[in-house]
């Protein structure tokens, strides 16, 4: 009898057991979520650059790569070898393309991005826009007015004074000489040659353009508020 009792008991137990177990696989899989929509990602995108008509990229949250090849019909995610969060993005041509963002991060790819490496930016300032004019000359800008400069595609950068300390949000430029800046508060910083020159906007409504001829400056910055 007792050795019956006990033979009744262990197969109990081992019931208990393995229903605890098949109970608990089931919950994990009830907890267990994937991203359904919108695909690929619903993380936070803070740029996009497009080369043509069909191939663009957009960056964002916790290194968040996006690229489309048809127009933005459909976009699928590149590994960008961060968790820093992605701010801008600028592309010379369907290869050559640089990523900043948090904590100094820069990102260039030579293949669309296929592969994304790091650079050193030698800054750990939030950077929050970039512009290349070609595969080696480029601009970056961010945090409390920081400008970085390369010649050489991104193998090192240098730190240009741009006059103020408020934070630059993005920037532009039409060729190797000239460039504009434009941040908070209404900053605007124009670069010539090898120089930065500052303005303050009038206010924060729409953006408005001047051109001048000859050598003077264009202008671009918020317009007068009304």
């Amino acid at each position: 009898m007792k050795a019956q009792y006990d033979m009744k008991s262990t197969l109990l137990i081992v019931s208990a057991i393995l229903l605890m177990l098949f109970l608990g696989v089931r919950f994990a899989q009830a907890q267990s979520w994937e991203w359904q929509n919108p695909l690929p990602t619903g993380n936070s995108l803070a740029a996009v650059e497009f080369t043509d008509a069909n191939k663009g990229w957009a960056v964002g949250s916790v290194g968040t790569i996006i690229h489309t090849t048809n127009g933005g019909g459909n976009w699928s995610a590149q590994s960008s070898g961060t968790a820093n969060d992605l701010y801008g993005v600028s592309f010379v041509d369907a290869n050559n393309g640089w990523a900043v963002g948090s904590t100094g991060t820069i990102l260039h790819t030579i293949n669309g991005g296929g592969n994304w490496s790091a650079q050193n930016s030698g800054t750990t300032n939030w950077l929050f826009g970039v512009a290349f004019t070609d595969a080696n000359l480029g601009w970056a800008v961010g945090y409390q007015g920081m400008i970085l400069h390369t010649a050489n595609g991104g193998s090192s950068w240098s730190v240009q004074s741009s006059s103020t300390t408020y934070d630059l949000h993005g920037i532009a430029f039409t060729d190797a000489n000239q460039g504009w800046a434009v941040g908070a508060h209404g900053v605007r910083r124009q670069h010539l040659w090898d120089s930065w020159s500052s303005s303050i906007s009038g206010g924060y409504g729409g953006v408005s353009v001047r051109r001048a001829r000859s050598r003077q400056r264009r202008t671009v910055g918020p317009s007068d508020c009304t």
